[in-house]
């Protein structure tokens, strides 16, 4: 059994890159930069790539220090350059792209199979009704005082 899955949650560390392959096609390279767990000043930085609409998605609607959630697979690449040293480099194939980012109309999660919102007409009208619901208020209006913040 193989199983090749990556899920990483970061900002983009630049603006994603447009590219096009030598077959016509587009698709986007950004790198996401991820906080390290023990050490809060320092931050793994992972090259990723999408095609598709997935692509035409991270090309429009986000941008350098936007929070992403990324899903996919992880490749090594391997080159040689013109003097034929070979290189390899690790880089996350992105399936799935989540933007985090507070306005609504980025926060959805596209997919390269799909080619469109993963989110139901019934789910959006949901969400909207949740943000008029809590329009207004601040996470410490919801503060009731009890020690766990519930």
């Amino acid at each position: 059994m193989n199983f090749n899955k990556i899920i990483i949650a970061g900002r983009l560390a630049r603006d994603p890159e447009r590219r096009i392959s030598s077959d016509g096609k587009v698709f986007a390279n950004f790198t996401i930069a991820v906080n390290r767990n023990f050490k809060a000043d320092e931050a793994d930085f992972f090259d990723c790539v999408c095609f598709g609409n997935t692509a035409d998605y991270i090309l429009n609607y986000v941008r350098k220090g936007y929070l992403v959630l990324v899903e996919g697979s992880l490749q090594i690449n391997k080159w040689a350059d013109r003097d034929g040293v070979k290189h390899s480099k690790p880089e996350i194939i992105a399936n799935v792209v989540r933007n985090f980012e507070k306005k609504k109309e980025n926060a959805e999660e596209y997919t390269e199979k799909e080619g469109k919102s993963t989110k139901t007409e019934e789910e959006k009208e949901n969400e909207f009704e949740e943000e008029q619901l809590f329009e207004g208020l601040e996470l410490d209006d919801l503060d009731d005082g009890s020690p766990l913040g519930y």
